[in-house]
């Protein structure tokens, strides 16, 4: 997806209703290094190992969270004009 040159921004949704977030979150990181987006990447993360998954996302990207869907999307939109 990233190789797309019409991606302009990317929202990363994790919702941990089956699956923990922490973990999902470990994935995208150890990704990241690898991948390394030249696009803006937002987040929101709910459910199962939150807590753990925001601050993995703060410390390793320095990327805040959003807390609400609406607020991620309205980012990524802007950032991708």
């Amino acid at each position: 997806m990233l190789a797309n040159q019409n991606v302009k921004s990317l929202l990363i949704n994790f919702c941990g209703a089956f699956a923990r977030t922490d973990v999902m979150v470990e994935g995208i990181l150890k990704a990241w290094d690898i991948v390394q987006p030249k696009v803006p990447v937002f987040f929101t993360i709910h459910g199962t190992g939150e807590d753990e998954a925001i601050a993995m996302v703060r410390n390793k990207l320095g990327i805040e969270p959003f807390d609400r869907m609406d607020d991620a999307v309205k980012a990524a939109v802007e950032a991708a004009r």
